[in-house]
């Protein structure tokens, strides 16, 4: 009680490829509840569901999805949002190692 809020911090050293995709839709729900993501990359498929945001007065959620790539992947050979209303947005050949905000296609 009373002591002052811990902060972790992850640190990797390994240099291992990734990707964060944080997605912003144009419809309800805004922050992309209920999408999939799938990425690409040296003949490897990952999908992540988003999920429903969490969050009170005192902790929230980091919203973006993060994709671990493993040593070899420069690029994202393709990546893919399959909106709630059923749309899909592809991209090709996005670079790794940053965070993408994806916008949905009115």
């Amino acid at each position: 009680e009373g002591a002052p809020p811990d902060l972790y911090r992850n640190r990797c050293e390994h240099g291992n490829a990734w990707i964060g995709v944080e997605l912003v839709g144009s419809t309800a729900p805004r922050d992309g509840s209920g999408a999939l993501v799938k990425v690409e990359a040296n003949g490897v498929t990952q999908i992540l569901p988003v999920p429903a945001g969490t969050s009170s007065v005192h902790s929230g959620s980091d919203r973006a999805l993060v994709f671990g790539l493993g040593a070899e992947a420069d690029v994202i050979d393709v990546l893919e949002v399959m909106w709630p209303d059923g749309r899909v947005q592809q991209d090709i050949n996005v670079a790794t190692g940053r965070y993408v905000e994806v916008s949905q296609n009115p």
